[in-house]
């Protein structure tokens, strides 16, 4: 079960915290990385980068690592060897994304909070995430993003697929961009180099199978409160990954990563397998994504809900580009297979 952190302890700390950071924040403004300073950690390298936009400066390898909402990175932060610098996460993390033993490492992490809305979005605040006492915070959530983090001292970063940086549609390349950019950040590029070269023969095995030849299919997140539906397009990483089973994405013509659609539209595409996303593990989840597909209407005039070819698959395996893609496409091959 997972250690469960003091929200009151974290917000009263948050008041001492702020107090050093106003205290400090008229020498750190337009502050200049140089060897001339006295810092432990400016002594570091200084790693520079560019994310979501923004040129970044990270002084030395992050040790106290926050995830918030990024179940993706896991495991190439485990390939890294360097899971256990991550100290706190915040949101779901379902333990069917992981191995047993990944899961049970996951599960250890203390959580800040896994608290979401009705629209399943985390609820948490900066001053929250601030008075963690984080080196480097990975994953946006809410209102908190880089220019709410700004002045506080606490680097937060993004991936690229959810802050739309990604050049041109997804492709398996952005999973090997995703692995050397952590690679680069926490100094350990030959196991990123290892870890990639796992993956690519991961995914050549995967794609000669061809599961889906020729087969259309729609890659939807339903409602399952009878408001609006999605669907993902070639600027999803679902998009590669149903290409590399062998299908035609009936949405693979729009660039967009993911975008509202109608009934009509779906219908009309008349895809033969729905992949239904989720973000909730347990079998419950699960049924409920597959019911909010066939609750649209019309479903069954296509081929896909004749067939009941629906098949729920956690979010995380189709989106962002990371080291969970190929878990995406080696599961869609198991659906297929079986089918």
């Amino acid at each position: 079960m997972k250690r469960t952190v003091n929200r009151v302890g974290i917000l009263v700390a948050t008041a001492a915290l702020s107090l050093g950071l106003v205290a400090c924040s008229g020498n750190e403004a337009g502050t200049e990385v140089n060897g001339a300073s006295t810092s432990a950690t400016a002594a570091a390298e200084v790693h520079k980068f560019e994310n979501c936009g923004h040129s970044m400066e990270i002084d030395g390898v992050p040790q106290k690592v926050m995830l918030v909402n990024r179940v993706g990175v896991v495991p190439t932060l485990e390939a890294l060897g360097v899971l256990d610098d991550v100290h706190m996460v915040a949101g779901p993390f379902p333990e069917e994304y992981f191995s047993p033993e990944l899961a049970k490492k996951v599960a250890a992490i203390p959580l800040l909070t896994d608290k979401v809305d009705a629209g399943g979005h985390l609820q948490i605040s900066k001053e929250e995430i601030v008075a963690t006492d984080s080196d480097l915070i990975i994953g946006y959530a809410g209102n908190v993003d880089y220019n709410a983090m700004q002045g506080t001292g606490v680097p937060i970063i993004e991936e690229p697929g959810f802050c739309g940086a990604l050049n041109g549609a997804a492709s398996w390349d952005h999973v090997w961009d995703h692995i050397k950019f952590y690679g680069d950040l926490f100094d350990a590029t030959e196991a990123a180099e290892k870890f990639t070269a796992e993956t690519k023969a991961r995914l050549e095995a995967a794609e000669a199978k061809k599961a889906g030849e020729g087969l259309r299919v729609a890659v939807l997140y339903p409602a399952t409160d009878g408001s609006v539906n999605y669907a993902y397009g070639a600027g999803s990483m679902s998009n590669p990954i149903v290409e590399s089973a062998g299908m035609i994405n009936v949405f693979g013509d729009s660039a967009d990563r993911v975008f509202e659609v109608s009934d009509e539209e779906l219908i009309a595409r008349n895809p033969d397998v729905i992949i239904s996303l989720h973000s909730k593990g347990g079998d419950e989840a699960a049924a409920a994504s597959i019911e909010g597909v066939k609750q649209i209407k019309g479903i069954n005039d296509t081929n896909a809900g004749k067939n009941g070819a629906i098949m729920p698959m956690l979010l995380y395996l189709a989106e962002p580009p990371s080291g969970m893609s190929i878990d995406g496409l080696e599961q869609l091959n198991e659906f297929l297979e079986q089918r």
